[in-house]
């Protein structure tokens, strides 16, 4: 039977028991016909639907080992895991050599922080069974929760040295081997299993991940164009893909990427917030725009989504519109320091000066690493002539990045304007020597003829010194 007529008779059969509860009769289901029901709840991510599905089966066939185990794996999966103990502890009585009900015993244990007794328990049984590879993963991811990440390693690879398609164990060795400083090591570990497989897409993904946390872009580009070539709906490989290239600043390739992966997976917040950020970067902001609000139309809790909103709107100079979604992604998310950036420039731009120096206030104790946040807030109060606080700002700067020559510059100006001209010359000095060729944006500043011939002069004199 081919999958798509596969999925068609699944639904059929779900279709036909959703029936039967909504006009509360009794129908016959077979046990295989509750396990697709239960399967195809369970994927679908309607655990609550899957349950009740298999209370009916139960009820039905009230010995059936699958459907025991079934449920209690149901239990686990919604967090419920008392009663799931309550199940297997009366399962194992029945079923004393049950390495299934062994394992979830296991994974219970793990849920409730008892990594160590797990793993012990999952060691003590997996020379008793013919099915390794769950019980390897298993223990793979004990020993990751308990921090043992080399054990960890250990186990993912003897998990994918019997099945190389066991997508949750490469993943998982990824994130062990990138959190251990193991990847480079990994690029030979992926590329035995590609020449033992040249058709397994999740190696050529995996291999595409590692290649591009060590930042080996074009490298990666081959594996992910390789695993989606031999699976041309994987939407992870597409979806990283684009963010390669986004990376790149192509931003025409990433967009055809991020729409290929919407094609082949269901919409995301995440993947049209990406989409829109392309449009935006081009100055497409009404796609910009489009995408952004078909993001928090999936999530409404999507605050990336409202900045982004923002974002266009600022672009287009409509900063009022733009401070309510800024407002919203605050309300959303408060931590994110470049949200309250947003809101002051936008502050700022419609008059709001004391939101605005609240908002700038606000960021600064939010992102710690952004010299542009200090030259923003700064340029307020030298906009507004206040050239006293732009001077204590950029000063304050200067003692986070005291080797920025954008800062030094930006003191330089600000030091003019306030009429100190000995010191503005000794900041002049240190901006040269850091970066000489960032000085033509003293220019933007003064425009006027007089000062940029003054100011080339001196330019000119530090560079004949220094040659």
């Amino acid at each position: 039977m081919d999958r798509q007529r596969g999925n068609e008779e699944s639904k059929n059969i779900v279709k036909r028991f959703e029936e039967m509860i909504e006009k509360n009769e009794s129908y016959f289901f077979d046990i295989e016909s509750y396990e697709s029901i239960i399967e195809y709840y369970t994927e679908t991510g309607k655990i609550k639907k899957a349950l009740k599905a298999v209370e009916y089966a139960i009820a039905q066939y009230p010995y059936a080992n699958e459907l025991l185990i079934s449920k209690a794996n149901l239990l686990v999966n919604s967090g419920h895991f008392d009663e799931a103990q309550e199940l297997i502890d009366s399962m194992s009585s029945m079923y004393p050599n049950d390495t299934d009900i062994t394992i979830l015993r296991a994974v219970i244990m793990g849920n409730k922080g008892q990594f160590e007794e797990s793993v012990k328990l999952l060691q003590s049984i997996v020379n008793y069974t013919d099915d390794k590879e769950e019980i390897y993963f298993h223990i793979g991811f004990g020993f990751q929760s308990m921090g043992k990440y080399d054990k960890a390693i250990e186990y993912y690879k003897k998990v994918i040295d019997i099945n190389i398609e066991n997508e949750d164990a490469l993943y998982e060795l990824a994130f062990c081997l990138d959190l251990t400083g193991q990847l480079e090591s990994s690029i030979s570990f992926y590329e035995k299993f590609i020449d033992q497989d040249p058709y397994s897409h999740v190696a050529w993904y995996n291999l595409g991940l590692a290649y591009s946390k060590l930042a080996k872009f074009d490298q990666a580009i081959w594996a992910y164009e390789y695993a989606t070539l031999i699976k041309e709906d994987f939407a992870s490989a597409y979806f990283n893909l684009a963010h390669i290239y986004f990376n790149k600043l192509d931003y025409e390739k990433s967009i055809s990427l991020f729409e290929s992966t919407l094609l082949h997976e269901d919409p995301t917040s995440e993947t049209y917030c990406c989409l829109a950020e392309c449009h935006e970067k081009l100055g497409n902001y009404e796609k910009a725009l489009i995408n952004f609000r078909k993001s928090i139309k999936v999530d409404q809790k999507y605050a990336d989504g409202w900045y982004g909103i923002g974002v266009c709107l600022y672009n287009q100079d409509k900063s009022y519109e733009a401070i309510h979604y800024f407002k919203k992604a605050i309300e959303l998310d408060d931590s994110n320091g470049e949200y309250y950036l947003a809101k002051a420039e936008a502050e700022y731009q419609v008059g709001n000066h004391l939101s605005a120096e609240e908002d700038f206030s606000k960021a600064s104790t939010l992102i710690f690493d952004d010299p542009a946040l200090w030259l923003s807030w700064s340029e307020m109060y030298y906009e507004m002539g206040d050239f006293s606080k732009a001077c204590e700002l950029i000063f304050d700067a200067l003692e986070e990045y005291p080797d920025n020559a954008d800062i030094y510059y930006r003191a330089v100006v600000y030091l003019i304007k306030a009429g100190l001209y000995k010191e503005a010359l000794l900041y002049l000095e240190n901006a040269l020597t850091l970066d000489f060729e960032k000085h033509t944006q003293l220019y933007d500043f003064f425009t006027e003829v007089s000062a940029q011939k003054a100011f080339f002069k001196i330019i000119e004199q530090y560079k004949n010194n220094n040659n």
